[in-house]
């Protein structure tokens, strides 16, 4: 039956329904030269424009001749300089509004290009400007042109990521399809009578209205104005004349037959089939009964504003099968008519949904994506579960080893999935639902995901490529003798914590780099995140960052509640980034998550050290070469990055860049490896190094090993050196838990065996 229904109305625009024809030309601006000459533009102020920029004046053309691609050719070209700083020409209409306001129509032309690159001169180039993340910038028009002192447009050319051209008007965004470097002709066309306006945007029209947002000035801007850098633009011509319209006449409205699209929504479909010279006001009125041409009797309107040509509104949320009756009533400014009959539409009726699996991908290492697709809704878009695991199981749920549920479908669906085990075959099959019925898909498919690659080097740090000792500031060691000596931020570095503002450490002394955070500016961050720097271009790719630190006893505000006194932040470009917390004896990652209690990071040098691998986008740190968060540095180890990337070119901090670290700090070095590489030791890549064999005494021999941080290892036996299956169980109150610097110790009991056959191992469950 018909309820409150909710409803999306949708039209298409064929004409604007003005019998136009030419008036007069009120303004006519032409840069003298065509599209394709490079120079020759005349000087705007020569025809009336005033320059009201905050850089120089206009050039020729793209480029005006200079560096490359200047051959595009243009008319008058404008820059704007760095920060949005505008590069604008005005023209006053005071002197036309009249004229205008008068009008029956008037029609306003503008052909313009906007430039790729905002400055070529030289042969160089802004690359990738238009390309960065935070798109919207504004790099050709201001317009805001009055019709009355109350209401006016206000035009944009705005840039995609694809480089293509938008046209922003009052807030709403047209792709005229024109690329950038390329010139595009734009017109709006105001019907006076109607209070609206046509909008050819290139790629198509639009019904338009003036934005009630008013700067209350009668002007019109052409020039370059950017939100966030360098914004260029090449106008060729503006033009502005009144057009005629025949009167107003009454119009002519239909309905035609509409079409159950599901089971819970139809479409109602009509055509303006006479606007009567100007575009009239569409009602649709609807319900589970015909109302004929009393609006009273119907059940429920919808408004669809101004029509010309076909339109259509869809219903939703309807039961199955469900008729609904709708008629039209169009009204303008000369009258007012039904159409002539009424129409129906019928909700379809449900059936079983049919499904199918098609060959999965893997993106990156323990990825896979699960694709499928409803061939079949059944005309109520069914619930779709994805089974998976490592065996088939076929159309037996208990089968499988993991269960997804992928939502509502009616077409293509692909589920991303993390976490998996690398280089692995994984076997799906999907099962939709809806209210009727329900289908597994006739067949399994599979997806074998991408191997991990783990850390695959080790390397002792002081074999890095750049090593930042404390001698002096690091900030003017030029390690790649590249004559850069602005590898770290120049002070003062901007900080996002309470104190805003924090110089690199000031003291130097015997080569420690000393921390005060209770300077006037504090003291006490290492930062790069800009480029041309060796310490940013390091970290893009696989890459290790090591520091010597201590922390100095007593100087952390909140031991309880701060994340600690010195925090590493490595971003690699736009990938997700690692924050590791240092705190006196403790570390944790993110915002105080893996917290893992660690021996004093207070007493002497600690060296902490962080590798990132590219192809895994993994991170493994250790703690004086005991790994801590990496589980191993094989394939299939390593964590994610525990924040939201920052720097989208990469960049790293150093120390106190958060209100939630604020002790100081000795530093004895930095160093970065353009490599992902391990400390040097035999405890790497998931073995265990024994560093320690004897007797205690005569009946008790003791083992030392040196493993991973915190974790448990089996002690076997062997009196043959081939079958190691003997489990040892430790005894004296030792464990074989290692602690938090993964040293471990066990005393074995050996009365009563057969001296000199008898071996022992520590390896990993």
């Amino acid at each position: 039956m018909i309820k409150k229904l909710r409803f999306t109305a949708f039209f298409i625009l064929l004409i604007l329904g003005f019998g136009k024809s030419l008036g007069d030309v009120l303004l006519s601006y032409e840069s003298g030269i065509t599209t394709s000459d490079v120079s020759g533009a005349a000087d705007p102020e020569s025809q009336g424009w005033t320059y009201t920029g905050a850089g120089s004046g206009f050039s020729d053309g793209f480029d005006a001749g200079l560096g490359v691609e200047s051959s595009i050719g243009g008319g008058w070209r404008t820059v704007d300089g760095t920060g949005g700083a505008q590069s604008v020409y005005t023209q006053d209409t005071t002197s036309i509004i009249g004229a205008i306001t008068a009008a029956p129509s008037w029609k306003m032309t503008w052909t313009v290009a906007v430039d790729l690159d905002a400055v070529r001169q030289g042969g160089s180039k802004v690359v990738d400007y238009y390309g960065q993340p935070n798109q919207g910038r504004q790099n050709a028009l201001l317009l805001y042109f009055d019709m009355d002192d109350v209401d006016s447009f206000r035009v944009v050319h705005r840039v995609n990521e694809l480089n293509e051209v938008l046209l922003d008007v009052s807030g709403t965004q047209y792709n005229t399809g024109v690329m950038l470097d390329a010139f595009g002709t734009y017109s709006i066309t105001y019907n006076s009578v109607t209070g609206t306006a046509e909008l050819d945007y290139g790629a198509g029209t639009a019904v338009i209205a003036p934005t009630t947002v008013d700067p209350n000035r009668s002007t019109i801007f052409m020039g370059s104005g950017s939100t966030g850098g360098q914004g260029s633009a090449v106008w060729n011509s503006l033009v502005v004349e009144t057009i005629t319209v025949d009167p107003p006449s009454e119009p002519a409205v239909i309905v035609t037959s509409g079409s159950g699209l599901s089971a819970s929504s139809l479409n109602m479909t009509g055509e303006v089939t006479d606007s009567g010279n100007e575009l009239p006001v569409v009602t649709l009125y609807y319900g589970a009964t015909d109302g004929g041409i009393d609006a009273v009797a119907w059940d429920q309107f919808v408004d669809l504003g101004r029509q010309g040509g076909g339109f259509s509104s869809l219903l939703e949320n309807l039961s199955s099968n469900e008729t609904v009756f709708y008629r039209a009533f169009a009204e303008n400014s000369a009258g007012s008519v039904w159409s002539p009959s009424t129409e129906s539409a019928t909700s379809l009726q449900p059936t079983a949904p049919v499904i199918v699996v098609t060959v999965g991908t893997s993106e990156s290492p323990g990825q896979a994506n699960f694709n499928g697709r409803v061939t079949d809704n059944g005309n109520e878009d069914p619930e779709v579960t994805i089974f998976y695991g490592t065996t088939d199981g076929g159309t037996n749920p208990a089968a499988w080893d993991e269960i997804i549920f992928d939502g509502v479908s009616g077409g293509d669906f692909s589920q991303a999935v993390i976490g998996l085990a690398g280089n692995t075959t994984y076997f799906y099959r999907a099962f939709a639902e809806n209210s009727v019925g329900a289908a597994w898909s006739e067949t399994t498919e599979s997806v074998t995901t991408l191997g991990f690659t783990g850390v695959p080097n080790i390397l002792a740090s002081d074999s890095f490529d750049y090593r930042y000792e404390m001698d002096v500031n690091p900030g003017s060691q030029d390690l790649d003798t590249a004559g850069n000596i602005s590898d770290w931020f120049a002070n003062p570095a901007i900080g996002s914590g309470v104190d805003q503002e924090m110089w690199t450490p000031q003291t130097y002394e015997g080569g420690i780099a000393s921390s005060n955070q209770e300077a006037v500016i504090p003291e006490a961050l290492f930062r790069s995140d800009y480029g041309g720097s060796i310490t940013r271009q390091s970290i893009a790719g696989d890459f290790t960052v090591e520091v010597a630190l201590r922390l100095k006893e007593g100087t952390i505000v909140f031991p309880d509640f701060d994340l600690g006194g010195f925090a590493m932040f490595l971003n690699p470009p736009g990938q997700d980034s690692l924050r590791l917390n240092i705190n006196e004896n403790e570390m944790s990652t993110g915002f105080g998550d893996a917290v893992t209690a660690t021996a004093s990071n207070t007493g002497g040098m600690t060296v902490f050290r962080v590798a990132y691998v590219e192809a895994d986008q993994r991170f493994w740190v250790w703690r004086d070469g005991a790994l801590v968060y990496g589980d191993t540095p094989g394939a299939g180890g390593g964590v994610e990055g525990s924040e939201p990337s920052v720097y989208a070119g990469g960049g790293f901090l150093l120390g106190d860049f958060a209100s939630d670290i604020s002790g100081d700090w000795d530093l004895e070095y930095i160093r970065v490896h353009n490599e992902a590489v391990a400390p040097t030791g035999a405890n790497l890549f998931g073995e265990v190094a024994i560093t320690g064999f004897g007797f205690v005494n005569e009946t008790t021999v003791f083992i030392d090993y040196l493993g991973e941080s915190g974790r448990a290892y089996n002690v076997l036996s062997s009196t043959n050196l081939t079958d190691f299956t003997s489990a040892e169980n430790p005894i004296n109150g030792t464990t074989t838990t290692t602690n938090a610097e993964g040293i471990g110790r066990v005393e074995i009991g050996v009365a009563g065996r057969v001296p000199g056959k008898l071996f022992f191992r520590v390896e990993k469950p």
